[in-house]
């Protein structure tokens, strides 16, 4: 991506955001587990030693990386989940990190695929940790639930089936797009959900994260996909998120991959990671380059995100 033979300079950057490899490689969902594993395999030796770094450092220290990158990028794009916390915990000086890249007048944003949060509770997050004063303007702060209201407001799509939390479903109607609800069959056998009509107007399905998801949506979906030969949107198709304890939990990419496999076809659009349209859209909102912006996060999705928009990508393991 541009950073693994990277001078001095971008190296201490790269450790002070707890960063141990910058990728290269363009990972792949089908093998993205070989690439954690093959990326933490690789770093094991020396994590001791990073981790000494990392705790010596201090916020002045982070002052002075942070003006070292500032050189080469003008505009910054944080993944947050994982980045700038990790499980409810707000990673080390994330802030003095933040407030460094501020100083130099550098252009911070942050692109999340979390699709289970609206704005206003997107900002409560930052707050929690200390860090609303970055996302006072709501421009700077991105999710999957912003980039699908703006993918929607340029779509064609008249009516939806939204699976997912209703900030989203808001996000879409937003947009102009009538949100379908049918009433939920819990229970209900294949042959009694095979014998419920659908709404035949559904043009859309829109796949995002749900812990409610279950047989009864995969039912709905695909059926809407296989008969009325609707759009099939996914805000991201990330398998898993990090969790309390450090734990990974499933992402929404299990629920896509399985009403794909139903339906046998793939995602029309991804809106978020690692579909470079919000992306692309960020940039323009900065007026800056690709080559002159740098992508920060801890998933396959996030160096994917920025390969395919052309930047560089900076990977850690928070």
């Amino acid at each position: 991506c541009g950073l693994s033979h990277a001078s001095g300079p971008l190296q201490q950057v790269a450790r002070t955001l707890r960063a141990v490899r910058c990728c290269r490689e363009r990972p792949h969902p089908a093998n993205g587990c070989q690439r954690y594993a093959s990326a933490e395999t690789a770093v094991q030796g020396s994590k001791a030693q990073a981790g000494d770094v990392a705790a010596r450092a201090t916020d002045q220290e982070i002052v002075k990386k942070a003006a070292m990158l500032a050189d080469n990028y003008d505009c910054v794009v944080f993944d947050c989940d994982g980045v700038l916390w990790s499980g409810g915990e707000t990673v080390a000086r994330a802030k003095a990190t933040l407030d460094a890249l501020k100083a130099q007048n550098k252009k911070v944003y942050f692109m999340s695929n979390n699709s289970s949060r609206g704005p206003d509770v997107f900002r409560q997050v930052f707050e929690s940790h200390g860090l609303g004063e970055h996302v006072r303007d709501e421009r700077f702060m991105w999710n999957s639930v912003t980039a699908a209201q703006r993918w929607f407001k340029s779509s064609k799509a008249k009516k939806a089936y939204v699976v997912g939390c209703a900030a989203l479903k808001d996000a879409v109607r937003g947009a102009g797009v009538q949100v379908v609800e049918p009433w939920k069959r819990l229970g209900a056998t294949p042959d009694e959900l095979a014998d419920e009509e659908i709404d035949p107007e559904i043009d859309a399905v829109v796949l995002a994260f749900d812990k409610d998801y279950g047989y009864f949506e995969i039912c709905y979906a695909t059926r809407c996909l296989l008969e009325n030969k609707a759009e099939l949107v996914a805000t991201n198709r990330d398998f898993q998120f990090p969790a309390q304890k450090n734990r990974k939990l499933p992402g929404n990419g299990a629920f896509v991959a399985a009403v794909c496999a139903a339906s046998r076809r793939e995602p029309d659009v991804v809106v978020g990671k690692p579909s470079r349209f919000a992306l692309d859209v960020i940039m323009a909102d900065a007026g800056v380059s690709a080559r002159r912006t740098l992508m920060v996060g801890d998933m396959w999705s996030d160096v994917e995100f920025a390969h395919n928009a052309g930047c560089d990508a900076l990977l850690v393991l928070s």
